[in-house]
């Protein structure tokens, strides 16, 4: 019979970023992209807001794949299904040491944002509850909280800070009451939130989050 077994290793992974820690900064954040996505293309979206003054950080998924057979265009997932607790492990030191790194020159009077999109919601999530980084703001766009989410854990992390729940109104995946549901779960923990809604479907709302930091 086979036996899995696991074994850590070193590996390298990607990410790009969109302006500096300046002594003026005001805001940084680390954006998280989704499924089928590449952190490339995907801090495009955040040029306004290094506009803004500050500095976007995206980290690229450590997982790679064709989307089409064995050629064609790359994109990257967090996890899948398969052998998910290790690689939520993974996901989790990386993005933890990622961030703290980024972070240690960071001036006092930046706010420090954390933002996911679609599968990158989840991916935050889990971060947060687990690792407890040091933020201000913790924004889900165009997603929703991790099915298994730590809840104690991700209270104690989320104590004096603010959650941004960022929703299209015409998202086909989220399904009918999901909205709903997902603000009645964050209400009855006690967890300091926004709703932004917005009118579009599966996207990020730059108009939303910049309407707030602005």
């Amino acid at each position: 019979m086979a036996i899995p077994q696991h074994f850590t290793t070193q590996r390298t992974a990607r990410y790009y970023t969109i302006g500096q820690n300046t002594e003026d900064a005001q805001h940084f954040w680390i954006t998280c992209h989704g499924f089928a996505q590449l952190a490339g293309e995907f801090i495009k979206e955040f040029e306004p807001l290094a506009a803004l003054g500050g500095k976007i950080v995206a980290p690229e998924a450590l997982n790679r794949f064709y989307t089409r057979g064995f050629d064609g265009r790359i994109a990257a997932t967090w996890m899948t299904r398969d052998d998910r607790e290790a690689e939520i492990a993974d996901y989790v030191a990386y993005l933890d040491g990622l961030y703290k790194q980024e972070t240690q020159d960071l001036q006092l009077i930046a706010d420090k944002h954390i933002l996911g999109f679609s599968q990158g919601a989840t991916t935050v999530c889990r971060w947060v509850a687990a690792r407890k980084p040091d933020f201000n703001h913790l924004w889900l766009c165009s997603g929703d909280l991790p099915h298994d989410l730590d809840w104690g854990a991700f209270k104690v992390s989320m104590d004096g800070n603010m959650m941004h729940l960022v929703l299209g109104n015409a998202d086909p995946l989220i399904p009918e009451g999901r909205k709903e549901a997902t603000q009645a779960k964050i209400e009855e923990h006690g967890i300091n939130y926004l709703f932004h809604g917005f009118k579009g479907a599966h996207e990020i709302s730059m108009d939303a989050i910049t309407s707030f930091i602005g």
